[in-house]
């Protein structure tokens, strides 16, 4: 590939690791609650079906019952 683009194997490389690098940076600009909602999204899960759970302790699972 890296002939292709007419690059040596060591700036290919370098130009897979940017473009990965800008991807990622771009991808957590967004909250991580925005990237599950957008994967829920996708499964059918609209907005509103999951209870805001902000300022309320957390309790443990209860696997028993």
């Amino acid at each position: 590939m890296a002939a292709e683009h007419g690059r040596s194997m060591e700036e290919e490389i370098r130009e897979i690791l940017r473009a990965a690098a800008l991807r990622a940076s771009v991808e957590a600009q967004d909250g991580l609650g925005s990237r599950i909602s957008e994967r829920l999204a996708r499964y059918g899960l609209e907005e509103g079906e999951v209870e805001e759970m902000k300022g309320h302790p957390a309790k443990p699972a209860d696997f028993d019952a």
